[in-house]
């Protein structure tokens, strides 16, 4: 399924570059022996048409733990996810990235302490939030 989760639902396309590391913005010659650093890699060849939809469209009725790591969008996640976020109270794991999610302008970190939960940061770029 071409899809993905962020904070609202829409329909965009698949670009075809690997957007990390030393492969960034290096076309993806998929079939192929080529080595890549497939960290923040897209899937597809690019142009792909793909279904955006945000979590609280699934209508969950419960939830534990959530684990993010989506190369920068984490706040468009945790805004399409509000709602479960709110009713479930999970245990969070998200990483905190250097690149700017597009049209957001809260961090993950604030979206998560407006909600009511403590957030933590045991490794390096990843953090976990538990509701107080």
């Amino acid at each position: 399924y071409n899809n993905a989760v962020c904070e609202a639902n829409y329909i965009t396309q698949m670009n075809p570059y690997s957007t990390d590391g030393e492969n960034s913005m290096q076309p993806v010659e998929y079939g192929t022996s080529t080595m890549y650093n497939l960290a923040g890699v897209q899937i597809g060849a690019g142009g792909e048409d793909v279904t955006v939809v945000s979590l609280d469209t699934f209508r969950i009725p419960s939830c534990d733990f959530m684990k993010i790591d989506v190369e920068g969008y984490e706040p468009n996640v945790l805004l399409g996810a509000r709602e479960m976020i709110m009713n479930s109270r999970p245990v969070i794991s998200f990483e905190v990235n250097a690149k700017k999610s597009p049209n957001i302008e809260e961090s993950s970190i604030s979206i998560l302490e407006g909600m009511g939960y403590a957030c933590h940061n045991p490794w390096p770029d990843n953090w976990l939030a538990i509701p107080k």
